[in-house]
Formats: C-alpha cells, structure tokens, sequence
C-alpha cells in the first residue's frame, strides 16, 4: 500500500522524486481552496526519518556538554 510505503534512498529514487513532486503540487493546490468533500486535503510524505541524523545530534549535543561539564570542574 502507498500509506506503508517507506522512502529508500538511491532505491526507485526517481520515483520517490516525483512523488514528492506530486505530494508539493496536491498540498499546495488544496491549501488554496477545497472545493471538494470527503477528499483528503493533505498528503503525507513517503519519505521516512534519517534515523541516521536523529541519532548523531543528541549524541554530539550529549558529548559537547560533557565535554564541557568536564572542563569546568577541572577549572
């Protein structure tokens, strides 16, 4: 199904692109006026969270104060 769809990069990404593409043009259309009645007035992105980032900034954010909790009781 499109709803469990999960965004895979270098994976069908012209694909994915033009989805995107697609989801842009339909949100922005519908925010203009909906004239239309039980139709959805907002698409979801197909693109997944980068778990990668998710996880590397709370962990720089983590070392960055200990790092710096570490110098001021050395101080």
């Amino acid at each position: 199904m499109c709803s469990e769809m999960k965004y895979e990069y270098g994976n069908h990404r012209d694909c994915y692109d033009a989805l995107e593409d697609f989801r842009n043009t339909y949100n922005e259309h519908m925010k203009n006026g909906n004239k239309y009645k039980n139709v959805d007035i907002y698409i979801p992105s197909t693109k997944g969270d980068n778990i990668i980032i998710l996880i590397k900034i709370p962990s720089i954010i983590i070392l960055f104060i200990c790092f710096l909790l570490f110098i001021f009781i050395k101080l």
